[in-house]
């Protein structure tokens, strides 16, 4: 669903201004996120909470801190997983003309911090 919604966002600006390059997708990211976020994380420790399994959980061998840095990046992995699946835009500009890659090497590591803020935010709020 982020996929198809970061697509439709950027064929329709890409497409009526006619320029190579993905300032509408990057632009656009923020508002996608805001929706997408909290299903990723809502669940990550409520969950826990709630089935009583946190207990279960803590009594691992395992230190606190490797734990929340277990579902964090679980979380961020799946999070750049998803943003991977927009590289075919990459591809689609590239075959089309002669994009300026740094920019959109640069969006990207934006686009992946700013997820891995909202998703940091996200595990708080649902601790």
């Amino acid at each position: 669903v982020f996929l198809v919604m970061a697509g439709t966002s950027f064929t329709n600006s890409f497409f009526l201004a006619g320029v190579i390059d993905m300032t509408p997708f990057f632009d656009t990211l923020p508002f996608l996120l805001i929706p997408f976020v909290p299903a990723l994380t809502m669940r990550a420790w409520s969950e826990e909470h709630a089935q009583g399994t946190v207990e279960l959980l803590l009594t691992l061998p395992l230190q606190p801190v490797q734990v929340v840095t277990g579902k964090y990046s679980a979380a961020l992995l799946y999070y750049g997983l998803v943003l991977a699946g927009s590289l075919p835009i990459v591809a689609m500009l590239l075959w089309l003309g002669e994009p300026d890659l740094g920019m959109i090497f640069c969006g990207y590591i934006g686009a992946l911090l700013l997820g891995a803020l909202f998703l940091a935010f996200g595990q708080f709020l649902s601790s």
